[in-house]
């Protein structure tokens, strides 16, 4: 196979291709240098981030590039992190939408509130990678007030449903944590 065939290229980077007189040939710059198609899925955005770059070691120094920007910070690297730390990141990266634009203070206030009354008592200094799912409805199921009384049933399914946007509960939560 010849040095820039796709099959010797690294995963995401593939050449771009144009026709030209009925053939399919790939692009070039005008100095003649190959122009290639940098393309890495962003679960943050949850869209496919798309780049064309000239040069094979543009390419992958870009493809590097979009790698680490995935492991930047907001993102979770270690294995063994305590609930607490996951929910402050996961505040911190509340504040913004999807889309980008910011949230109202009110919905990062309910989330604060709710994550500070609720479930960081129960589950604050819990090792992530140590909860189970049994341990998880218990914990929603034994939510309580400050002076003991038992909460009620809308505030423990709010509750659930906030600890389930926890980026590093998905997994759990795929496997049908039930909120009661």
């Amino acid at each position: 196979m010849s040095k820039g065939s796709p099959s010797d290229l690294p995963r995401g980077i593939t050449p771009k291709m144009r026709t030209q007189g009925g053939k399919t040939v790939q692009a070039t710059t005008e100095d003649g240098i190959p122009l290639y198609r940098v393309r890495v899925w962003d679960n943050a955005a949850n869209r496919q981030i798309e780049r064309v770059v000239a040069g094979l070691d543009e390419a992958k120094a870009l493809r590097a590039e979009f790698t680490e920007g995935k492991r930047r910070a907001g993102r979770l690297l270690a294995v063994r992190v305590r609930f607490v730390d996951v929910a402050a990141r996961y505040l911190v990266a509340y504040r913004v939408k999807r889309d980008g634009s910011p949230r109202p203070k009110s919905s990062l206030a309910k989330e604060r509130t709710c994550l500070n009354v609720y479930i960081l008592p129960v589950l604050g200094n819990a090792w992530i990678g140590d909860i189970d799912l049994p341990d998880l409805n218990s914990a929603i199921r034994g939510l309580t007030l400050q002076d003991g009384t038992p909460a009620s049933g809308v505030s423990a399914r709010k509750s659930c449903e906030r600890a389930r946007r926890n980026p590093a509960w998905r997994s759990l939560a795929s496997r049908r944590w039930r909120c009661y």
